[in-house]
């Protein structure tokens, strides 16, 4: 992610190297449907996120072609199938794909189109949905066949078709008031075209959601379009390259679509993910991630979840360290380079939007950091002492002065002096005074 960020970031400078070619005025607004990418033969894979833990991935064309989806980093379906008058829709029957940051559609022979769509805001951090249309050359019974990853048989209650999954929440699709529920999915007798919402919902939340989301099923999906538009038009990126423009703005959706917003704020660092959060490659993206999307509040609060899970134990051996990874709400403090990381991109943040608040939350930190390493882990030239594997090679034995760990410790220490003397803490910064002189 970090190495996507940096040639994103250098695009988008030289981007803005043309004068006064490209006044605010001028613009020509970007339109998202400019971003479809067409398929036809060669397999293409897809993502799409509701920015709440749920992925819907896949892949368009070839033997592998199915979509799976997944919740907070478990497996939930590992493919949806849609039966028209009997046939259930497989690639041998495709005949070509469109794949847009928003829907997936794919196109089959005889005039059939299925699309996939994620729904956002689909009703807090227990409820994730998606929806499947289809659009059919004339009316007939449409079928939808979901494939759980895991859990209990599916069973129905009204127009509502239920499965409990094995972590204890609850699958659920509808067709809306008019469907019929089968033993795997749900049918409906389609007039030209049919809609099918799948759904989860933690233990104990109410199913009625299902119904709900699928009546509002349209316009959340005109504002999951319209915000992802807002995103390309308030990062602006444009020249006189139509190739290049397309790659930068799906990089920059693509970008977003990795955020998640739930109790922290965070971006996944890769698919499929597993529930964990990864700070360092967080603490690694930060002022990238602001500059890409244009969203420097939520980069903000990237810096705010990831600080609350700071070693403030004063007895700790890792006083002062941020943890390198987060599994199951667990930190593990084994990364010498992420709190460094970590005060760099706090500054970059600080410098890029004036935020002058944030410094002020988040100076604590910044003490603590750097008094938890002079204490117990640096020696008589103030270079960090670190463990043989606390470097971003894991699992690789790298001595105990990695040449870059020093380097960004001597930025934390700049940062933390500048960030003393700006606040006004005297005490603080007369005893940092000559230390990164002393690393350098």
């Amino acid at each position: 992610m970090r190495d996507l960020l940096i040639s994103l970031v250098c695009l988008s400078l030289l981007a803005g190297c043309s004068g006064d070619e490209r006044r605010r005025m001028d613009r020509a607004p970007i339109r998202i449907d400019d971003l479809a990418i067409p398929v036809s033969g060669e397999a293409r894979s897809y993502m799409q996120s509701d920015r709440a833990g749920a992925f819907l991935t896949g892949v368009v064309g070839g033997s592998d072609d199915g979509d799976s989806w997944s919740v907070g980093g478990v497996e939930v379906l590992d493919d949806v199938r849609v039966e028209w008058d009997g046939e259930i829709l497989s690639s041998d029957r495709l005949d070509s794909a469109r794949i847009l940051p928003f829907e997936t559609t794919r196109y089959y022979r005889g005039g059939i189109s299925v699309g996939v769509s994620v729904l956002e805001a689909a009703g807090g951090a227990d409820a994730h949905a998606f929806l499947v249309r289809a659009a059919l050359p004339r009316p007939g019974k449409v079928t939808l066949h979901a494939f759980p990853a895991a859990g209990s048989a599916g069973s129905g209650t009204g127009h509502l078709w239920v499965r409990q999954l094995a972590g204890g929440g609850t699958l659920l699709a509808t067709a809306g008031d008019d469907c019929s529920v089968t033993h795997d999915g749900v049918s409906v007798d389609g007039t030209g075209k049919a809609a099918f919402l799948l759904c989860t919902v933690g233990p104990g939340a109410d199913r009625g959601i299902a119904s709900l989301l699928y009546a509002r099923a349209d316009s959340l999906l005109a504002a999951r379009r319209m915000r992802m538009e807002s995103i390309l038009n308030r990062s602006y990126f444009n020249t006189s390259d139509d190739s290049l423009d397309c790659a930068v703005h799906w990089m920059m959706l693509a970008l977003d679509g990795l955020m998640v917003d739930r109790r922290d704020t965070f971006a996944v660092s890769g698919l499929p993910w597993d529930g964990s959060i990864d700070v360092r490659d967080n603490a690694q993206s930060i002022a990238g991630l602001g500059l890409a999307t244009g969203d420097y509040p939520r980069t903000a609060a990237i810096l705010r979840s990831l600080s609350r899970y700071q070693d403030t134990l004063s007895r700790s051996a890792t006083y002062g360290r941020l943890p390198a990874r987060i599994v199951h709400n667990r930190p593990t403090y084994d990364g010498a380079d992420v709190t460094p990381w970590f005060v760099r991109e706090l500054y970059d943040q600080v410098v890029n939007t004036d935020d002058t608040t944030l410094l002020r939350a988040l100076y604590p930190l910044i003490t603590k950091s750097i008094d938890g390493t002079l204490r117990t882990h640096v020696d008589r030239f103030n270079l960090l002492v670190h463990g043989p594997r606390e470097t971003w090679m894991k699992g690789v034995a790298r001595g105990n002065r990695a040449v870059e760990i020093q380097v960004s410790w001597y930025f934390q220490q700049l940062i933390g002096r500048f960030a003393a003397s700006y606040l006004g803490d005297t005490v603080a910064s007369r005893r940092w005074e000559d230390l990164p002189e002393k690393t350098a």
